[in-house]
């Protein structure tokens, strides 16, 4: 293992936050301005649309004031997700939030890319979370100044982030293959039904309740999370429920008996389940998502925010299981439901009076047929960018031990 001397951030960068942007500030054109959530969009995809603007005369007067980031510097996520790491490109003009983004100017010879790279490795997350508080955790100036880092030569840091860069390509290009893929399956919905909401081919139009035989919310047994068992029945929450996919990572279960009280919500093969509860002001909200249950009866239930959705027999599960999900429907969901806005919530007879449009079966068919050889597809690409995540990890973590 080669020997890289270690120096701290402070050393090698001028580390800083900017002039708070007050609410009454914020435009609808003019210069966007970026928060801490656009930061970890832009180092997880590269692009984001901007919502957030300034004015051209505020922007100039910060500008002279508190600078703006130039080209090479590293925006940094400091409240939320911490450490998302996004390097300024040339052609980039932001502003960027008060304590919820560091700015990290180089004030020597440095490779920004090697940097961002840097800040998805264990040891610098560590120090970042290190004392970061156990409810909203921050990323202060101080441990940002700080926090330490092996530094090879700057040749070789240039070296390795561009090894690095090209493993990372490779992830990229898949994650762009299920992206058009989604995008496909989208394109051809809208070619055969149109937007599922305002229906403009005229389809007829039945209320959810009239195409199911039974709509059950969940239930959160008594004693709450005490009552979880190591190995039994499992147990979807709404952080399990995804668009159109069931996460089982933090999956829950409980015993036969706990499963017995709660037989109302015991789920049967091709329930579609719906999140009740929920933000509606973020991308990934919990609030609407829904997903189909693929498994043996009454082998999982659902916790008291989430609802199943049992449809007649004969229905195109897959069918439905599309329109819930579709851009068109979210917008829906998010007029119709109800609460504050931390926190809203899906009727029940909300729920029940959905509109669903109801094209011929046939052609409900004819459209699942589809989506089952794009998923088809997208299971293979999924796996090879699993392979790829494995092979970066692997890359990136001989990087920094010098191993490269």
């Amino acid at each position: 293992m080669t020997k890289w001397r270690k120096v701290k951030f402070g050393e090698i960068f001028d580390i800083s936050s900017s002039k708070r942007v007050l609410q009454e500030d914020w435009k609808t054109s003019g210069v966007p301005f970026y928060r801490a959530r656009e930061i970890v969009k832009l180092a997880k995809e590269g692009a984001v649309e901007n919502e957030l603007f300034i004015s051209e005369e505020l922007f100039d007067s910060f500008k002279s004031k508190y600078g703006v980031p130039k080209p090479g510097d590293l925006m940094i996520s400091a409240v939320g997700t911490l450490g998302a790491c996004y390097v300024v490109q040339p052609t980039d003009r932001f502003y960027y939030k008060d304590a919820s983004v560091l700015r990290f100017s180089p004030k020597q010879e440095v490779c920004s890319k090697f940097i961002q790279h840097a800040f998805r490795t264990p040891e610098i997350l560590d120090q970042i979370h290190a004392g970061s508080g156990s409810t909203v955790g921050t990323y202060t100036i101080n441990r940002a100044i700080a926090t330490r880092i092996g530094l090879p030569s700057f040749p070789e840091q240039i070296r390795i982030a561009a090894i690095l860069d090209q493993a990372d390509a490779l992830r990229a290009k898949r994650r762009e293959a299920l992206a058009q893929l989604d995008n496909l399956t989208q394109s051809i919905f809208i070619e055969m039904f149109g937007n599922p909401v305002t229906n403009p081919m005229g389809w007829e139009v039945k209320k959810l309740k009239e195409i199911s035989k039974s709509i059950v919310n969940g239930t959160t047994p008594k004693g709450g999370s005490q009552v979880y068992v190591s190995d039994g029945i499992v147990f979807f929450r709404s952080q399990n429920v995804w668009k159109n996919s069931l996460l089982l990572d933090d999956v829950a279960y409980i015993d036969n008996e706990t499963h017995f009280k709660m037989r109302k919500s015991s789920l049967q093969n091709k329930d579609i389940l719906i999140t009740k509860t929920g933000r509606i002001n973020t991308e990934n909200s919990s609030l609407g998502r829904a997903a189909i249950f693929i498994g043996k009866d009454n082998s999982a239930n659902i916790n008291g925010h989430v609802y199943l959705i049992r449809l007649e027999k004969g229905s195109i599960h897959e069918f439905v299981l599309y329109i819930l999900t579709t851009d068109e429907y979210r917008e829906y969901i998010r007029s119709v439901c109800v609460g504050g806005i931390d926190k809203r919530q899906i009727n029940k007879e909300h729920l029940e009076e959905f509109p669903i449009i109801f094209p011929p079966v046939g052609l409900q068919h004819r459209f699942a047929t589809l989506v089952e050889s794009i998923e088809k597809q997208k299971g293979f690409y999924r796996s090879q960018l699993a392979e790829l995540d494995n092979l970066f990890t692997s890359i990136q973590h001989r990087a920094f031990r010098g191993e490269l």
